[in-house]
């Protein structure tokens, strides 16, 4: 998981190629654990800062909104780097890349871009 984790990561600005099925999956399983991860470590590290210093309501929402920026930078990365493994998904199904535009359709767009690339078998060549 970790490999796919860097390989993905490594390819973020890559749009060519394809993706298997079992790295999609990989890659978005291996995401969710990293952002519990994060949340997890951010958490406890406000809390010892919190409880072992003489803190003021400021130090505590100063503290949310660095957790906050790191998160926000790792969804940011997190998106460029699934919008290219999408792309390469698709392409490995068979399918066009501008398929993912389906994704601008309110509340069920997500799901059809999860049902494309998580389900729909690689193209036979």
């Amino acid at each position: 998981m970790i490999k796919v984790l860097k390989d993905n990561y490594r390819k973020t600005f890559n749009y060519t190629g394809v993706s298997k099925l079992s790295e999609f999956w990989l890659f978005l399983f291996g995401n969710l654990i990293l952002a519990i991860v994060i949340n997890i470590v951010a958490a406890l590290i406000i809390t010892v800062i919190l409880l072992t210093t003489d803190a003021t309501i400021i130090h505590f929402i100063v503290s949310l909104i660095v957790r906050w920026i790191v998160f926000t930078i790792f969804l940011i990365i997190f998106t460029l780097a699934m919008l290219a493994l999408l792309i390469r998904r698709f392409r490995d199904a068979g399918l066009s890349p501008l398929l993912l535009l389906l994704i601008l359709i309110p509340a069920i767009g997500h799901l059809i871009i999860l049902g494309i690339a998580g389900f729909m078998p690689s193209k036979k060549d």
